[in-house]
């Protein structure tokens, strides 16, 4: 028990100084650290830095500037420095004794005032840095900026006449201009070169600005002082004239409008007096689109006058035409209830054409009215002229739809016409052709035919013309006639080719006449057979007295004819 306790004890000793030997070691390691960042900050060369203030002008805030950055470094290197010098034995010291939180805050807190001093460090050095580069860019800037406000004084005085009014503004601007420079002077000389370069930075920005009003403010005056005014006393003129030759323009309030232009003229005036020039450009071209507007509405005046005008004759017209389409329709309607039943809701439709027709005769006649007494715009005409015309189109529309639903009932009474147009053309052409046939004459069941056919198609033609139509009877009679005219025409075709087939034949058999009497005699009566328009039996006498003396007589004629006839 005696030796296991021993050697517990033996453990924990060993353990407690490795332990404190490795604490050791890494506060010896933060303490070598610490050491070469003090040694670091030591061995800058801080001092040739604040050194190259001395290159300066030494005065005023120089000098205040120079003695105060010494004055820190001097703190750092003498007494700072070795004050963390002194502390870093503490902390060896410290951890010798095994006191290593104690050791721990101290390197904290070394490595804090080590920040702290790295932190005053940047400050000063980037101050030193602005300072001589504040020296060095004004004095490397001061002559192109002198030049340059050498030259705009030049030019102002050059175009002091396009200045106006502004002019004052101008050379109390350029005054201001001189004493800046002054006191950029007085601050160098002194060694106040931030300050100097916060004047120089100013004369710039003012210079610019200088620049921009000498280059703006001639054209800015002549747009406020001249051409706008005479643009709205010409855009005066203009509305005069217009109204004196018949326009009626108060409606568009121009004059209200110009005395706001003008009222906008004057308060520019007074700002571009005051150098006030900010959206100054954007506001004058507004005011001239505004112009440009007036302008374009003057001109869609005369454009609409020229357009109605020219329109409210021809639409006149078209009123007149509609009109006269309409009665028509009305009378075509009255005679078509006499034959058809027309519905109700037709008759309505065309009660409605009716009655939107005479509105828009009694709108005409207020648009002619308007137009004549100057009692509105013409653009405002015009737009009711185009939607006038709109509604004439739609009346047309449905006045012609009326028409063809009329047309459609009456279609086929219109056939039925048509049909008996062709019929009769089909018996004028049956007589023209026996005409030119040369033919003695019809037998008597055609000329019966011919004379059925007419009187069918008179028929017809006075039944299509009674009150009410009975289309019903009238398609009846158009078929009989259709096959009546058709088997006319036939039937006389047929007459004339037996007619010329019946000569043809007589005359072949002509040159046998003399060769009996029994064949002389059959000729005879075939003559008379071919004069009383017997065709049919001519031929078959012909033949029948021929065939003796040349058997093949009806092969010649008869089949020759089919062939002819095929």
């Amino acid at each position: 028990m005696f030796y296991y306790i021993l050697y517990s004890l033996i453990i924990v000793i060993v353990a407690v100084f490795v332990v404190g030997m490795l604490f050791r070691k890494k506060i010896y390691r933060e303490v070598d650290k610490l050491e070469l960042w003090k040694n670091d900050i030591l061995n800058r060369a801080i001092p040739e830095e604040i050194g190259k203030v001395k290159t300066l002008h030494m005065s005023g805030e120089t000098e205040e500037r120079f003695e105060l950055w010494r004055s820190e470094w001097d703190e750092i290197v003498g007494t700072i420095l070795p004050d963390i010098e002194e502390e870093l034995f503490n902390i060896e010291e410290f951890a010798n004794k095994y006191r290593f939180k104690r050791s721990k805050n101290l390197i904290d807190l070394l490595n804090n005032r080590l920040n702290s001093i790295e932190e005053q460090l940047k400050v000063m050095l980037g101050d030193i840095q602005t300072l001589v580069e504040s020296e060095e860019k004004n004095r490397n800037e001061i002559g192109e900026i002198l030049t340059q406000f050498e030259n705009l004084e030049k030019e102002l005085i050059r175009k002091r006449g396009s200045f106006g009014q502004t002019i004052k503004s101008l050379d109390t601007m350029v005054e201001n201009i001189k004493k800046v420079f002054s006191s950029f002077d007085e601050a160098t000389n002194k060694g106040n070169y931030l300050k100097a370069r916060g004047l120089l930075t100013e004369v710039q920005s003012q210079l610019t600005l200088l620049q921009e009003y000498i280059e703006k403010l001639p054209s800015l005056l002549v747009q406020i002082q001249v051409t706008i005014p005479n643009e709205c006393k010409n855009l005066r003129l203009g509305i005069q004239e217009m109204e004196d030759s018949g326009y009626y323009l108060k409606s568009y309030e121009f004059e209200n409008q110009i005395q706001v232009i003008d009222k906008e003229l004057e308060n520019f005036t007074k700002d571009i007096q005051k150098l006030e020039l900010e959206g100054l450009e954007e506001k004058l071209t507004k005011l001239s689109e505004k112009i440009d507007s007036m302008y374009g509405l003057l001109e869609d005046e005369v454009d609409s006058k020229k357009q109605v005008t020219e329109q409210i004759p021809v639409q006149k017209e078209n009123l007149l035409q509609l009109d006269d389409k309409l009665q028509k329709l009305m009378a075509e309607t009255n005679h078509v209830q006499l034959s058809y039943r027309i519905t109700d809701d037709e008759l309505k439709k065309q009660e409605n054409i009716r009655k939107k027709l005479q509105d828009l005769t009694k709108q005409l006649q207020v648009i002619v009215d308007v137009t004549e007494n100057e009692k509105q715009t013409f653009t405002s005409i015009q737009d009711m002229l185009e939607q006038w015309g709109s509604s004439i189109v739609e009346v047309k529309t449905n006045m012609e739809e009326a028409k063809a639903r009329l047309d459609t009932l009456r279609e086929d009474e219109w056939k039925a016409k048509e049909t008996i147009v062709q019929l009769k053309q089909v018996l004028v052409n049956s007589k023209r052709m026996i005409r030119k046939s040369n033919i003695p004459g019809l037998p008597v069941h055609v000329m019966e035919k011919l004379k059925q056919g007419e009187e069918i198609i008179k028929k017809t033609t006075a039944q299509l013309e009674q009150v009410p139509l009975e289309m019903g009877r009238v398609n009846a009679l158009i078929n009989d006639a259709v096959k009546m005219v058709k088997d006319n025409e036939e039937s006389i075709l047929e007459t004339i080719d037996e007619a010329e087939l019946a000569e043809k034949l007589i005359q072949y058999g002509n040159r046998y006449r003399s060769q009996s009497e029994g064949i002389y005699e059959a000729l005879t009566e075939a003559e008379k057979l071919f004069r009383d328009f017997h065709y049919e039996e001519a031929i078959e006498v012909t033949i029948s007295a021929v065939k003796k003396y040349d058997p093949n007589v009806e092969n010649k004629f008869v089949k020759e004819e089919e062939v002819t006839a095929s």
